[in-house]
């Protein structure tokens, strides 16, 4: 949150790199909470393994596929988050060398 704060004092605005930035860190927000909620949904099946529950063999049919769409969703979430990163420090490098004719030629 450091930042926001001091780019906003320092430049008086935000720059579309601090966008960037944001985007990526609630994508991150949303990736921890779908992994708290994969973590949450394998307690039945530890349950089940070391012998306190019994689950039919539908349940565990339709734990293992929300268990599946859970885990596709949390690596979505992680590789957006890591393209998003690459993403505001590539603005961020634009941002810095704005005066290099070069650099803006290869961007």
């Amino acid at each position: 949150m450091g930042r926001y704060v001091i780019r906003r004092y320092s430049l008086g605005r935000w720059s579309w790199d601090d966008l960037a930035h944001l985007f990526a860190f609630l994508v991150l927000v949303a990736h921890g909470v779908t992994e708290h909620y994969t973590t949450e949904a394998k307690q039945p099946n530890r349950r089940h393994k070391a012998g306190k529950i019994k689950l039919s063999e539908a349940q565990q049919l339709a734990n293992f596929q929300h268990l599946s769409r859970l885990n596709r969703l949390n690596n979505c979430f992680l590789h957006l988050c890591f393209w998003l990163v690459k993403l505001t420090f590539l603005l961020f490098y634009r941002f810095l060398f704005k005066t290099s004719s070069a650099f803006k030629k290869v961007w």
